[in-house]
């Protein structure tokens, strides 16, 4: 409130208050506020909060505020009660001119009385700081090290600060008094603001922000070869650090007593001397948390093992060249300056590199000896192979033994791996041997008694048959070897199928065979139960032997036939059967029938004749007890033969009657039949 007073004659006092109507902000959040938007500052300056609205009302006493009446406008009635203040600053109440108090005369030079009000409407300004601190940003996140101290920096221009406040991690707000301290490895959350002396509230902050206290870890990995603490110069020591939070700046490494270098990449060993070294590094996370210094001692060894060849044992001559006995063993030995001998690797002449465990007999060579050999120590490094060591007491290793094989002669078939023979195939059983020669062979049959070999042999009984033979050369190596020989002496099992089914049975020399139509065919075929068909022969009659190659046909009408069959198989092997069958030449029967019964008998020339009216029909009819008919044909009384299609019918009164009927059935068989009748 602002009283403006003035004295009048009649010892009256008018008082001018001015009065702000304070009006409550609320905030989502519990923010302190200010009760007061009014403010005097030790020079008596009077400062309003500027979005407040201003009355003025006008009283009579000094101290009293009694009996106050509210001022109006008539010509600002529309920007009064309330008023607000434009300015941002110093605003005035005016009255036109001074009045002496004592005089209650205006005074001279005329003066202007003036109330000064400065309004505030500027909220504070708020400014965190972080001391020595620098935040690190990542991933959206602001990192701090250790011992970080919160600084809230706030000003105001017009009626100057009256608090700071802040929260911390959603606690109460309070008033800031020093630096706040963040000395937790954890994510803190930091909200504040200020307000000035008439209640203006700064726009609440926030600032998010992590405390990382962790020191990174670093973890070193060898790839390559390693044996305990010794490495190869191919191998690589690789630093991996880790940082849960900020994550790694940097990683420190030196050399034994070099100085610390940033790490860059993996460690190749094949840039240090042999001998031994001590790797020391660290790392150094993005606030400064740095790792206590770790230390790795190894010893890079590039020197490989050292190899010594003997061969050991003894050796004989033979027809003026020298041959193993077989009792020659290679024994190989290697020795190493750091890591250790891992491994001795070897092969003879040509052959793949095997490992080394203890010496052994040359049994799996024959003829010159060429030993390739290395070692490897457990780092991996490699002695220089040795290649072509001669040895003139190894001038040749024999410890194979002959070859053994078969040759036959004689009929023979294979399947797969099946040899057939048969009982007179003649079985050789051969050996060579190319180096100290072949000396003697031994053979047995189904594992009987073991015979010594001299010539070829046969075997006469049918079956599966296993012959093992051993032989020797002249060093007494040994070669086993088995054979097996099906022999068979049966023929193929013969079969005849006709290709129509039989129309009859007839006895021909006491014995019952099947009549065919003469248009059957006759197909022949044979199994064999072990090795494969060769031929098909076959005899008719008297004709001369065939082979088979298709099916039989041609044959005539009313024959008896006898075929002589024979098969043969691959091995010559024999079987013979015999086929008895006839053809048929019989016709179709033949029926007449008369429409009208017989009237009366004439004789002619002896014969009795039936005599049948002139208005009479004759019918013909056929039966044929296999195949169906083909045609029936008739003529009458010498004239041309006619095809029968249906009744025969109109013949002449008085006339004699001589027709000849003949019926054919689809396989070319014919029947004849006379008959005679005389007409009325």
């Amino acid at each position: 409130m602002i009283i403006i007073r003035q004295n009048f004659r009649m010892s009256r006092a008018i008082i001018l208050l001015l009065t702000v109507l304070f009006v409550n902000t609320s905030f989502s959040q519990e923010l302190i506020k200010k009760d007061t938007y009014t403010y005097s500052d030790t020079n008596g300056n009077f400062f309003v909060q500027k979005s407040q609205p201003i009355y003025l009302w006008i009283g009579f006493t000094k101290d009293s505020i009694k009996n106050l009446h509210l001022l109006k406008s008539d010509t600002s009635a529309n920007y009064t009660n309330p008023m607000y203040f434009d300015e941002e600053g110093l605003n005035t109440i005016r009255s036109p001119w001074a009045v002496d108090p004592a005089t209650h005369i205006r005074v001279f030079p005329l003066e202007v009385i003036e109330f000064e009000v400065y309004a505030d409407g500027i909220a504070p300004k708020t400014y965190l700081k972080y001391g020595n601190h620098s935040p690190k940003h990542i991933n959206g996140i602001n990192y701090f090290g250790n011992g970080l101290s919160i600084k809230l920096n706030s000003s105001d221009k017009n009626s100057g600060l009256y608090n700071t406040y802040y929260s911390l991690d959603g606690l109460p707000y309070q008033i800031y008094k020093e630096p706040v301290k963040c000395d937790k490895e954890k994510s803190y959350l930091i909200q504040y603001y200020a307000i000035d002396n008439v209640g203006n509230i700064e726009k609440l902050k926030k600032y998010k922000f992590t405390i990382d206290k962790t020191k990174p870890v670093t973890e070193l990995t060898i790839k390559g070869d390693r044996h305990e603490n010794v490495l190869s110069q191919n191998t690589k020591i690789i630093l991996s650090p880790k940082d849960e939070l900020c994550g790694v700046q940097l990683v420190k490494i030196k050399i034994d007593n070099g100085k610390y270098i940033n790490y860059k990449g993996a460690l190749n060993t094949a840039y240090l001397t042999q001998g031994e070294h001590t790797l020391y590094y660290y790392a150094k996370d993005y606030v400064g948390n740095i790792e206590d210094e770790k230390s790795f001692t190894f010893f890079v060894d590039n020197t490989a093992p050292i190899l010594v060849e003997e061969v050991i044992g003894n050796s004989f001559m033979n027809n003026g060249k020298e041959y193993s006995s077989g009792r020659s063993k290679l024994k190989l030995t290697a020795v190493d300056n750091k890591a250790g001998v891992k491994a001795i690797y070897y092969k003879l002449n040509d052959g793949d590199y095997q490992k080394y465990e203890k010496p052994f007999y040359l049994s799996v060579i024959s003829g010159s000896l060429n030993i390739t050999s290395y070692a490897i120590d457990n780092v991996g490094n490699k002695s220089v192979s040795t290649s072509n060591t001669s040895r003139s007491s190894i001038t040749y290793i024999d410890l194979t033994g002959p070859e053994i094989s078969y040759k036959l002669k004689g009929a023979q078939f294979k399947i797969i791996d099946s040899v057939y023979i048969s009982t007179n195939t003649l079985i050789e059983l051969i050996s060579t041997d190319g180096e100290s020669g072949f000396k003697s062979m031994d053979y047995n049959i189904d594992q009987g008694e073991m015979k010594v070999y001299t010539e070829p042999f046969t075997i006469k009984k049918s079956g599966v048959h296993h012959i093992g033979a051993t032989s020797f050369d002249n060093v007494n190596n040994s070669n086993h070897n088995e054979f097996t020989f099906i022999i068979d002496d049966k023929g193929p099992q013969i079969f005849s199928r006709f290709s129509i089914l039989p129309l009859l049975k007839k006895q021909v020399n006491g014995r019952e065979i099947n009549v065919y139509s003469s248009v059957v065919s006759l197909f022949l075929s044979a199994t064999d139960a072990k090795v494969a068909i060769d031929k098909i022969y076959y005899k008719i009659n008297d004709e001369a032997e065939k082979q088979y190659l298709g099916y039989i046909g041609g044959f005539k009408q009313g024959i008896d036939y006898t075929i002589k069959i024979r098969a043969t198989d691959k091995l010559g092997n024999e079987t013979f059967s015999d086929i008895v069958f006839a053809t048929d030449n019989s016709g179709p029967e033949i029926f007449t029938q008369f429409s009208t019964p017989v009237k009366s008998q004439k004789e002619i020339d002896g014969k009795k004749i039936n005599v049948y009216p002139s208005y009479v029909s004759l019918f013909l009819s056929v039966t044929n007890a296999h195949v169906a008919y083909e045609k029936i044909y008739y003529s009458i009384n010498g004239n041309s033969e006619k095809i029968y299609t249906g009744v025969i019918e109109n013949f002449k009164s008085g006339s004699e009657i001589k027709m000849k009927i003949r019926a054919v059935d689809q396989l070319g068989n014919q029947t004849k039949k006379d008959i005679e009748f005389v007409i009325e």
